[in-house]
């Protein structure tokens, strides 16, 4: 770590991330904090990889830390950037109240990829720079739920990174997932719904099975936006795909309140098959709350084995 040659440094670096325990943590932890100020990114960039390393071993270090690595949050570097912003999500998932500060930092960033501020070799099929997007999301989603202030700050960026082009179906997904997850914006709901749709109405699996799990997030707190799809949902029971079949039965189960419920066990009673009976009965176990009265419940439950007895 001290040599002259900044090749020998990133081995060290590197070395340090796979051989560093509880007890070594101070010995070293100077150097890399030197070294998150050295003038090749590359070294910086292993720098910060090693102070995640030494976060994860003892949390008491960040104090020590906390100045050098807001610089890098804010490195001109891209690779620097981006190695500090994993280690900022995992210090957020832990408690994002210190970190609200951020929330303008985190959406400037994304401004920079979206405005092509990178270099074009962190573009992929023309997307600038995708998962430094996706974190950014992720962050900004675990920053803004539950704080309107700060959802307020964020509004803007995401609605222009849903519908940026070119965008893929990764990054769309990630985006729903943060509007789900912050203080709710009608407009931003709106879009991913628009979204959504697109998914369901898609020919693809794999876009049906995205719009099926996002929707199973989105029963969690915004149960009537969901309810309005049960029909769309229900249309996946006669798709070929087992996997499909398997989320439409989550998502049925995630939608089930008073209103819904005789409707969604009539589904599932009526679609019985020898892969999902397991499933499909437990879900009607687990529903049973919402029955209208126990007679109808035990009716749907003797139907469903009835019909189980068959195969």
């Amino acid at each position: 770590m001290r040599s002259a040659n900044h090749k020998e440094m990133e081995m060290a670096l590197t070395a340090l991330t796979f051989l560093l325990d509880g007890e070594s943590v101070a010995v070293f932890m100077m150097g890399v904090k030197y070294l998150l100020t050295h003038h090749k990114p590359q070294v910086r960039k292993k720098a910060v990889c090693v102070v995640d390393k030494m976060l994860d071993l003892d949390i008491t270090y960040l104090e020590d830390f906390k100045d050098s690595i807001l610089k890098c949050f804010n490195d001109t570097d891209p690779s620097v950037m981006g190695a500090t912003l994993n280690l900022y999500y995992k210090l957020i998932t832990k408690d994002p109240s210190p970190y609200k500060g951020i929330v303008p930092s985190v959406v400037c960033i994304l401004k920079q990829i979206q405005g092509h501020r990178l270099e074009r070799e962190y573009d992929y099929h023309g997307i600038p720079a995708p998962w430094m997007q996706m974190k950014c999301l992720q962050i900004l989603a675990l920053l803004g739920a539950g704080d309107e202030a700060s959802s307020k700050e964020m509004y803007e960026i995401i609605g222009t990174t849903l519908q940026q082009q070119p965008v893929n179906q990764s990054l769309i997904y990630q985006c729903i997932l943060t509007i789900i997850t912050i203080h709710p914006n009608p407009t931003l709901l709106n879009l991913a719904s628009q979204h959504i749709n697109n998914f369901l109405a898609a020919p693809s699996h794999d876009h049906k099975y995205i719009a099926l799990k996002t929707l199973k997030e989105m029963a969690k707190k915004h149960l009537p936006l969901v309810v309005g799809y049960l029909k769309e949902v229900v249309g996946c029971v006669h798709c070929e795909d087992d996997a499909i079949r398997k989320k439409m039965v989550e998502v049925l189960l995630a939608m089930a309140n008073s209103d819904t419920v005789s409707a969604i066990i009539d589904v599932l009673v009526a679609n019985l098959d020898r892969n999902m009976r397991n499933e499909i009965i437990q879900s009607l176990t687990q529903i049973a709350q919402d029955t209208p009265h126990n007679q109808w419940f035990i009716q749907s439950i003797n139907s469903a084995i009835l019909s189980d007895t068959l195969y």
